[in-house]
């Protein structure tokens, strides 16, 4: 009868175990290639490029339209979201949008350092909001109604007047009360 020893039990289990382990590896490898190629093909089917972005340009070329209170100048993004228009500092707003010649999105870190003609709206705190950078063809287009330089908003706003200098007595809606006139004017409520 043979005797069996720890040492051989150990030595006989963990052979077979690593050679369950190894046929189960194998078969999940098999599983895993079968499922990486069936997903890979698929990304054939279902593209994961957003439609939007891969639009083709208009064949027509034709101008675009823009806002009417766009202004127009040169843009140059220094550090975003800090840029210079026309050779002011200035600030993109939060959520701003810079759109290419194509019409696509451009991201501002992608054209630091470069000029470009654009149209460009400001949002109500004053922020550069939408900027479209302008084809040979629109730049040589003059703008009829372009806003004069300066603060502007969509709504065309008109700046408030400062009245944190202006005297009392001349602020609007300021009316002097009439004094009363002597002591007839005095009644009191028992008489």
């Amino acid at each position: 009868m043979k005797r069996w020893t720890a040492c051989s039990l150990v030595a006989r289990f963990s052979s077979q175990s690593i050679a369950l382990v190894a046929q189960r590896a194998k078969r999940w490898a098999i599983v895993f290639i079968a499922w990486y190629a069936l997903l890979t093909g698929m990304a054939g089917v279902f593209p994961s490029v957003a439609h939007a972005q891969t639009q083709a340009p208009d064949p027509t070329n034709a101008p675009r339209n823009f806002p009417r209170n766009a202004l127009r100048g040169s843009l140059q993004v220094t550090q975003p979201p800090l840029v210079q228009i026309d050779g002011n500092p200035e600030k993109l707003s939060p959520g701003s949008r810079i759109r290419g010649p194509n019409g696509l999105l451009v991201m501002s870190g992608a054209i630091v350092g470069q000029t470009f003609t654009v149209n460009y709206v400001r949002d109500s705190y004053g922020l550069v909001h939408e900027v479209w950078i302008l084809t040979p063809e629109e730049v040589a287009l003059r703008r009829s109604n372009s806003p004069q330089q300066g603060f502007s908003t969509q709504y065309d706003a008109s700046p408030l007047p400062d009245y944190a200098n202006t005297p009392y007595n001349q602020l609007p809606g300021y009316r002097p009360q009439a004094a009363p006139a002597g002591p007839a004017a005095q009644t009191s409520p028992g008489q």
